[in-house]
């Protein structure tokens, strides 16, 4: 899927790509460059993000878990390369655009655009402000309108 992201410096966009990671990625993702060891994800669904430009330049990963009998997809994982975190990086809207695939599959299976996410404690306002997650427990929630919303503004 390709997805339009934004240059920081002036607003540009920059067409990157959404697909499922093949075996020659986990290669290149190295953790100089992630924190988590996305090994440990090959058995879930993962997709990465990268440049149209660059295919080789993997700037966010998601990992999802399809939980058909609940209707739910469930980012297990999601994570920026270091470079594209705070004040440092360069590009905006990967984790929006990573977000609202895994919302666009939770719509192609019938769960009403149903993405639940475990977000580290200090995330979690985030997810709610930023994205429009509602706190649902341990989990924070987003589906209906409010995943329809999200998917306009990033895909």
């Amino acid at each position: 899927m390709e997805v339009t992201l934004r240059k920081r410096s002036n607003n540009s966009p920059i067409q990157a790509i959404i697909e499922k990671i093949e075996k020659s990625d986990y290669s290149v993702i190295t953790s100089s460059d992630y924190l988590f060891d996305w090994n440990l994800e090959r058995y879930n669904e993962v997709y990465k993000l990268t440049l149209k430009s660059s295919m080789d330049e993997v700037l966010g990963l998601i990992s999802i878990v399809d939980y058909p009998d609940e209707k739910r997809i469930d980012i297990n994982l999601l994570e920026l390369r270091k470079d594209q975190t705070g004040k440092k990086k360069k590009i905006d809207s990967i984790a929006g655009c990573l977000i609202s695939f895994a919302i666009q599959i939770a719509f192609e299976k019938g769960y009403n655009g149903f993405v639940t996410l475990e977000p580290k404690k200090q995330l979690r306002d985030h997810y709610q402000r930023k994205y429009g997650f509602i706190d649902a427990g341990y989990l924070v929630v987003i589906d209906g309108q409010a995943a329809i919303d999200l998917m306009s503004k990033y895909l």
